[in-house]
């Protein structure tokens, strides 16, 4: 994560450098970059102060520590999954890939619904049938 994180900072900067500030945030895959980084540096910090919380806990020091393994982590370990978006401009192959992926979704959700009322309706039956004897 370290090394993914400091890689985005490196790419950010030298675009930065190399377009300027105002050209760097007029291209909108550049703004979505920026907020992946910003994102990560975030997940960094409440990982590093989540590892000072337990080297302070393991020496017995009283030390107030907040808990930042929680989902609010996942959520911003979940929102570097931007960064893929990236790739789907550049590999056409892959752009192919994910569209057949994302139309085979719409057959799957119809089995899925098929599947759930199957469920239900042996649940129904079951307790139906069942009922009285599982109460005595």
């Amino acid at each position: 994560s370290l090394l993914y994180t400091l890689i985005f900072i490196l790419e950010m900067l030298l675009k930065v450098l190399v377009y300027g500030i105002v050209t760097y945030f007029s291209n909108t895959q550049n703004i979505i970059d920026f907020a992946v980084v910003v994102v990560s540096l975030l997940e960094l910090e409440t990982s590093i102060a989540s590892m000072r919380c337990q080297l302070a806990a393991d020496s017995n020091t009283k030390y107030a520590c907040l808990e930042f393994s929680g989902g609010g982590a996942s959520v911003l370990r979940t929102a570097r999954l931007v960064r893929l978006a990236k790739l789907l401009g550049k590999f056409p192959v892959l752009q192919m890939q994910i569209k057949g992926i994302l139309d085979s979704l719409e057959g799957l959700i119809s089995i899925f619904s098929l599947q759930v009322l199957f469920v239900f309706l042996s649940a129904v039956l079951g307790l139906s049938l069942l009922g009285d004897s599982l109460l005595v």
